[in-house]
């Protein structure tokens, strides 16, 4: 039974992998916007990571 488990969780590892890689890229793009952002801009910039943040969330649930 321990083998199932292993194996499935090495079957997910890629799932998860791609979960942090898509994530981190965005939290980049995001970082780099947020340099130059002011006022409403830079609100929006908050949400977005606040999102990202919760979509990151979930699906590591999910992997």
């Amino acid at each position: 039974m321990s083998t199932e488990t292993s194996s499935k969780s090495g079957d997910d590892s890629w799932a998860t992998d791609a979960v942090e890689s898509a994530t981190d890229d965005l939290r980049h793009e995001l970082e780099s916007a947020r340099r130059d952002a002011t006022g409403k801009k830079a609100r929006a910039i908050e949400k977005a990571e606040n999102l990202l943040d919760r979509a990151e969330q979930a699906l590591k649930k999910r992997t």
